[in-house]
């Protein structure tokens, strides 16, 4: 028993012992695990410009994204491929590594001080980084610091498509050009009056062009055709109105779409009183962006259960109602200009109206969209 017991106390001596050596190693500043380079923060982030401005993203700007910053970025065609690392420490090389091949597409040896960091900028482009149209790509930065120690961070780089071309997704088109047809269609069914039949043709922005003019208690109905999508109603589409507001209607509501086919409560969407535009549901965007008498092209797009509204290429509502709400369209048809009897229909001039069945990506409306009066190509 006295051997057993000498021989754990040796044990117990030697494993003392070279714990004190491993501590006294840790505290050397040598280059084990202790050493600083390895025990320094080593933070990475991204302060990428927005891709549309080439200037820092505003508070708004941010709140408008449906993806991190942080993580990935969005870029079209020709548009240049900026990208900000920062690190804690200065860097002796970074290398670009292809996720989709191993193989390296770009290297950086500088970064510039920026306060307590340093910004490595990267300006490339989607044909450089070999990104498809449409597609996207896992890129790997793999960092050499000075000091010698490595990092590395992923970043993702997306291809988005610019606005398929019209006879791709447009499935209703009314141009109000022959006056003695003008509910005809250029494209999908003709269009039919409803409630007082009070809707006549005019001319629309010059002599040569038509448009029809709507009344208190007078609308338009759309067979428009498409099918359930999203739910048991249509929750993906994009509506496009031409249209200007006479003098007399400006001060009070006038709608631009009725969901409700019976026509029975408020719609989806008008024009405020101040010339903004008001969601059911969404709120009011206040006034400035209609004026009196005026052509505005009017975008209304519909698909994941969000909601956007646009006036010339300007974002004015957002929000999530969600699908099968009044923001959706009914199988059989939907109303152009009608109100529930409150007076909230006053009359308005339309010179085109056009119909999708994608939705709308904001990129699409604020870059590709062509103004009023002008076709989609």
């Amino acid at each position: 028993m006295k051997n057993i017991s000498k021989k754990q106390n040796f044990s117990t001596f030697l494993f003392t012992c070279l714990t004190l050596v491993l501590v006294m190693s840790c505290i050397d500043k040598g280059d084990g695990w202790a050493d600083d380079r390895y025990l320094e923060n080593f933070e990475l982030s991204w302060d990428n410009p927005n891709p549309k401005t080439g200037q820092p993203y505003t508070a708004d700007e941010l709140a408008e994204l449906k993806y991190d910053p942080n993580e990935e970025e969005r870029f079209k065609g020709a548009t240049p491929v900026v990208l900000n690392l920062l690190t804690s420490k200065q860097i002796s090389k970074v290398s670009v590594i292809d996720g989709s091949d191993g193989s390296t597409l770009l290297t950086i040896t500088e970064a510039q001080p920026v306060d307590s960091k340093f910004k490595v900028s990267i300006s490339t482009s989607l044909d450089e980084l070999k990104i498809k149209e449409g597609k996207t790509k896992a890129l790997k930065f793999n960092i050499v610091y000075n000091d010698g120690s490595i990092g590395s961070t992923l970043f993702k780089v997306v291809s988005i498509l610019p606005l398929p071309p019209a006879v791709d997704i447009l499935k209703g088109h009314w141009k109000f050009d022959d006056a003695s047809n003008f509910l005809k269609a250029t494209l999908g069914n003709d269009l039919t009056l409803g409630g007082n039949n009070g809707v006549s043709a005019v001319s629309g922005m010059s002599a040569s062009d038509g448009a029809a003019l709507t009344s208190f208690g007078g609308y338009l109905e759309v067979n428009h055709g498409l099918p359930a999508s999203g739910g048991d109603k249509v929750n993906n589409y994009t509506i496009i109105l031409d249209v200007s507001l006479p003098a007399s209607s400006f001060g009070t509501y006038s709608n631009l779409l009725q969901t409700l086919t019976d026509n029975s409560s408020d719609g989806s969407t008008y024009i405020s009183p101040a010339g903004g535009l008001w969601g059911n549901g969404i709120g009011t965007s206040g006034g400035g962006s209609i004026t009196e008498d005026t052509w505005h092209r009017v975008v209304i797009t519909v698909g994941d259960g969000d909601y956007r509204a646009y006036i010339d290429g300007g974002k004015i509502l957002g929000g999530s109602p969600g699908a099968d709400g009044i923001h959706s369209l009914d199988l059989s048809k939907f109303l152009l200009f009608a109100d529930n009897g409150n007076n909230e229909d006053a009359p308005i001039k339309v010179t085109e109206v056009m119909l999708f069945d994608v939705t709308f990506d904001n990129n699409w409306i604020t870059e590709d969209l062509p103004p009023v009066g002008q076709p989609l190509k």
